[in-house]
């Protein structure tokens, strides 16, 4: 892999959503957690892996770095910079033999567009795009599949989520409560994935059976790092993820990301990304990544979402128009739900479908293989994504 050899440019990540306008408030709330920061010193450094961990910590003393945390999964360091710039000591990092890679720890930061409809429930034109009512018929997923939602945190006690969310671990904070979601990013995305179904209220999960590991990385600003987002896909994997929803998207690359990526592929978990919301054919990250499953989105007549990427490192596309899902309550107490936009919405409904599949005992290359060579060939497909829009019926068809 090529090392990356950008400065210390501040990165636009994208939530992959068009949300709606109660959003805007949260920019003038307190000052930002402590993700929102830019904390110039940082680096990260991955030593090859004959090197001890005494090696490691001789070699920082020496340099005068400090270490601020360490990942033993994919094995890399985030350090402090000091009394040289980053751009000297990543120079010096990377001269290093026993060296695999050194980078700097990338600011990420969610971007939201305001969106005005808020009730207009147009649920069922995308369950039945991908052809969900059918796939019921098969399965609605296992209460021991587990899909980790690497977000903003979840809303454990939703009236349409409770008993369906783990609580895993919030980076923010770092502690074990992920539920306080101030972006409402993530509880949107967890209701699409597993929202209880046949209650009488609200809407449908994909996979209403399956349960939601909930691992908060982005803050009440939707900001956090790259080794931040890795950390919470490790954790997801250790903590029995079967399928992982990543509806987050960076232009710029990140070894430390794809790392943990291929970690996750590596323990046989499906990670399922969103192409990002820029109307561009570059590539978005983690979703270029080989490993990712790359989600574009269609609206209601199976056409490209004007903002969605597309183009040959997309793999799939699934409904993102109108998708309507859960929002944490203290946003609206009588009525906790609303429509969303973006790519962030169709790696949701992917993710569900994956669920399904996982449910089946489906292994990650065969939940892979299901969903893209099932997939119905709309227009675009072959321009704007390789195989088609995703059908969850056919896919469960396909795997028998």
């Amino acid at each position: 892999m090529k090392r990356i050899k950008h400065g210390l440019s501040l990165l636009m990540i994208a939530i992959l959503i068009s949300s709606l306008s109660l959003a805007s408030s949260l920019t003038a709330q307190a000052a930002p957690n402590k993700t929102n920061t830019t904390e110039n010193e940082k680096i990260i450094v991955k030593f090859k892996k004959e090197v001890s961990t005494e090696q490691k910590n001789s070699l920082y003393q020496q340099k005068n770095a400090k270490v601020l945390s360490r990942n033993s999964q994919i094995g890399f360091e985030v350090i402090q910079v000091q009394g040289k710039s980053v751009q000297e000591a990543l120079q010096e990092y990377r001269k290093m033999p026993n060296v695999e890679y050194a980078e700097t720890s990338k600011v990420s930061q969610a971007v939201w567009t305001p969106n005005d409809h808020y009730y207009s429930s147009n649920q069922n034109a995308p369950l039945q795009k991908m052809q969900i009512p059918e796939a019921w018929d098969i399965t609605r997923g296992t209460n021991d599949t587990v899909v980790a939602v690497v977000d903003s945190g979840v809303q454990s006690d939703h009236p349409d989520l409770k008993g369906k969310v783990i609580a895993g671990y919030d980076f923010v904070q770092s502690d074990n409560d992920p539920s306080n979601d101030e972006l409402g990013h993530g509880t949107h995305i967890a209701g699409t994935i597993a929202a209880q179904t046949n209650n009488n209220i609200g809407v449908a999960g994909v996979a209403p059976n399956v349960k939601v590991l909930s691992v908060r990385v982005l803050d009440r600003n939707g900001y956090s790092y790259s080794e931040v987002i890795a950390n919470g896909i490790t954790y997801a994997v250790d903590h029995g993820a079967k399928v992982i929803n990543l509806s987050i998207a960076m232009s710029i690359p990140a070894q430390v990301l794809e790392d943990a990526v291929n970690y996750a592929w590596d323990k046989g978990v499906v990670v399922v990304a969103g192409a990002g919301n820029s109307s561009t054919s570059e590539p978005y990250y983690p979703a270029a990544y080989p490993n990712s499953i790359s989600v574009a989105a269609t609206d209601s007549n199976d056409a490209k979402w004007s903002r969605s990427n597309y183009g040959t490192t997309v793999d799939v596309a699934a409904p993102g128009v109108g998708i309507m899902s859960t929002i944490p309550t203290s946003w609206n107490p009588e009525d906790p739900y609303t429509t969303k936009e973006g790519t962030s919405m169709a790696t949701a409904n992917v993710s569900g479908v994956a669920a399904l599949l996982a449910s089946k005992g489906l292994s990650n290359t065969q939940i892979r293989s299901a969903l893209e060579e099932s997939a119905d060939k709309i227009p675009g497909t072959g321009e704007y994504w390789k195989f088609g829009r995703v059908n969850a019926y056919k896919a469960l068809l396909h795997s028998r």
